[in-house]
């Protein structure tokens, strides 16, 4: 019986889902054998003692901690203790606890190796991997804009785990074409997804970003996805989506340096403006109702300024505007200004109209 009740045990060890429920089985047969032994024997000579007590002696047996407020004293309830408690239930107690740190253990190694499902909402998912030093600076820039505290989610099938370890970041390892590896991001709760180019020396790693995008989309169509694009020619691989951005980052590299050699200064506040950890921030926001009707830009950016607004240009139906003078808002126009701090519709409109 005995080495059948081992060979079981080992068993438990091996399997964890069948070893959890045996041993859960083995402590409940263990704690109620001993309590019936404990009341049937002791009441005999203490009838103040009840069931919960009797239940109550088992369990603190079971756990070592043995308060000493009850002790077997007849033989039978001795016999008991020896038999549900030391024999069974000890060795049925260290196992449970040895499969519930195996577990934990499993579980963290797995999410290290980016092999679970996460159960956030209102997340970033970052795909792809170019690099730690990018992906380093792209999630402190994430989280200086507007302090965000958003969850992010980084998605590669390139590396096991994640170089870094940082409270707010989950790895999830698997191939970014794949319904599945979405889905064990949540894509479906996620607020905004970025797909970086995992090849900045190969332009054919576009129509692969591409293609990421375009299963994002289908997926949750009404995520804001922004897709980095190497060669702007090949723009025309996203296709066309309002939930869509592309950003050519070689290209803007590119002219930066060229505009910086022609006027000094330029990379500066360039890098001042589109940094988080600087002062300055470029921002945008969309045109809506509240504006006094037949203003022009060039009057409403007159009335903002004194508020710390500094309009840079429209951009209406996709076409950027930079001269804005005697252009007539549009609900809908987005406007690029740079501030201090984030700036709400109601702010700037409440501005335009008490001057």
């Amino acid at each position: 019986m005995f080495y059948f009740f081992t060979k079981l045990i080992n068993k438990a060890r091996r399997d964890k889902k069948f070893g959890l429920l045996f041993v859960l089985m083995v402590l409940l047969f263990g704690v109620i054998g001993n309590s019936i032994c404990f009341y049937v024997f002791e009441r005999v000579v203490d009838p103040s003692i009840t069931v919960s007590d009797s239940l109550w002696y088992s369990v603190i047996s079971i756990t070592t901690i043995g308060y000493g407020d009850f002790n077997a004293t007849q033989l039978g309830s001795r016999l008991g203790t020896l038999i549900f408690v030391v024999l069974i239930s000890l060795t049925a107690f260290t196992t449970t606890v040895g499969i519930i740190v195996d577990w934990t253990t499993d579980l963290r190694e797995r999410e290290r190796r980016g092999m679970t499902k996460v159960n956030l909402r209102n997340h970033l998912i970052i795909v792809n991997f170019p690099g730690e030093s990018r992906i380093l600076q792209i999630i402190a820039e994430y989280s200086l804009a507007d302090n965000n505290t958003s969850e992010i989610v980084v998605i590669s099938d390139e590396i096991e785990q994640l170089p870094f370890s940082m409270d707010n970041v989950t790895f999830i390892r698997g191939w970014p074409l794949e319904e599945e590896t979405f889905a064990r991001c949540n894509i479906s709760k996620a607020s905004q997804v970025m797909v970086l180019s995992p090849n900045y020396l190969d332009h054919r790693s576009d129509s692969f970003v591409a293609s990421i995008a375009f299963v994002i989309q289908n997926l949750n169509p009404e995520i804001r996805v922004v897709a980095e694009c190497l060669d702007p020619k090949h723009e025309t691989l996203f296709g066309k989506s309002e939930n869509l951005s592309i950003v050519h980052t070689i290209q803007m590299a590119n002219n930066l340096l060229v505009q910086e050699a022609s006027d000094p200064g330029v990379a500066l506040f360039t890098h001042s403006i589109t940094s988080n950890e600087i002062s300055a921030n470029l921002f945008s926001i969309p045109v809506q109702e509240g504006l006094p009707s037949g203003k022009t830009y060039g009057e409403i950016s007159k009335k903002i300024v004194g508020s710390g607004v500094n309009v840079l240009g429209i951009i209406r139906e996709g076409i950027v505007i930079s001269e804005i003078g005697d252009l007539n808002h549009s609900i809908g126009d987005i406007i690029v200004y740079v501030s201090e701090n984030r700036k709400s519709w109601s702010e700037i409109s409440e501005n335009v109209s008490k001057f």
